[in-house]
């Protein structure tokens, strides 16, 4: 897919608050959206691959299945998408992620 995008001044904190952040935000849309969240891989590291997949509570819609690649270099943080479902807009998915970043300043 290729997606990327840097974030600056990503302190060790504003990372962690990023991680539980976003987590809070799937369950919302899950709830929401009448899906469960199945698989949530997400490395407590400043690197690693996020693995997360989302599923239908009735069975009635696909699964959402995420894949994003990432690296906190200092307070530098860098996100690719490796794997999203494909109705979802490049420029909707970097505005989750902004808005995520920007609740942690």
């Amino acid at each position: 897919m290729g997606l990327s995008k840097t974030y600056e001044d990503v302190s060790r904190a504003r990372f962690s608050c990023m991680k539980s952040r976003a987590r809070a935000r799937v369950q919302s849309f899950a709830s929401a959206h009448h899906y469960q969240i199945a698989k949530w891989e997400v490395p407590d590291g400043d690197h690693g691959r996020c693995h997360v997949v989302l599923r239908s509570v009735n069975g009635k819609k696909p699964d959402l299945d995420f894949v994003v690649q990432f690296n906190r270099n200092g307070e530098r943080l860098k996100i690719e998408v490796i794997r999203m479902p494909a109705f979802i807009s490049s420029s909707r998915a970097i505005k989750q992620v902004d808005q995520v970043y920007q609740s942690c300043g």
